[in-house]
């Protein structure tokens, strides 16, 4: 009787150190990583009929600077889209899967849902649905909010792709 209670505890012994054991394996099990990605795209936004200015400080992502400068993920949201260096009009995209909303999200920036919202390509073809469209590498848009501009408008006002690629070029602030 007593050596089948001394096999019963030790096997409960040893099923909890198992136990312990998958625990610990599991929590340690590497996170997927996202995938690294760094690029630009240019936007211009009008709210009946203004152009918007989004060069404000309020509207520009700091990044924290670490001592040795390690590239280290504060915030996965602000990661996806946003903008810096007082470049309102150049987006900065560091996450696979950005969407426009993204971007306006991390800026503060919602636009009146009473208002019709439309978006172009920098040649003048529509947009549907911009919010959602994911960003893509040195994507040019215009926003209307509100009454439809001209195309004229519209490919006169749009970010030209040198002015894109000169902000990629230049070194981020932390």
């Amino acid at each position: 009787m007593m050596f089948s209670k001394k096999i019963r505890f030790f096997i409960i012994i040893i099923l909890m150190l198992a136990a312990v054991s998958v625990v610990m394996v599991i929590s340690k099990k590497p996170k997927p990583s996202v995938e690294e990605v760094h690029y630009h795209a240019g936007f211009k936004v009008f709210v009946d009929g203004q152009l918007q200015d989004y060069s404000g400080s309020k509207f520009m992502y700091i990044k924290p600077c670490t001592a040795d400068n390690s590239k280290e993920i504060k915030d996965e949201q602000m990661e996806k889209a946003h903008l810096h260096d007082g470049v309102g009009d150049v987006v900065h995209v560091e996450h696979q899967g950005s969407i426009w909303r993204d971007l306006f999200k991390n800026i503060n920036v919602s636009f009146d849902s009473e208002k019709p919202l439309h978006a172009f390509t920098n040649s003048g073809d529509k947009i549907a649905d911009i919010l959602i469209q994911p960003i893509e590498p040195d994507q040019s848009i215009v926003i209307v909010v509100g009454d439809e501009i001209d195309s004229q408008t519209i490919t006169k006002n749009a970010v030209t792709p040198e002015h894109i690629k000169t902000t990629g070029e230049k070194s981020e602030t932390c």
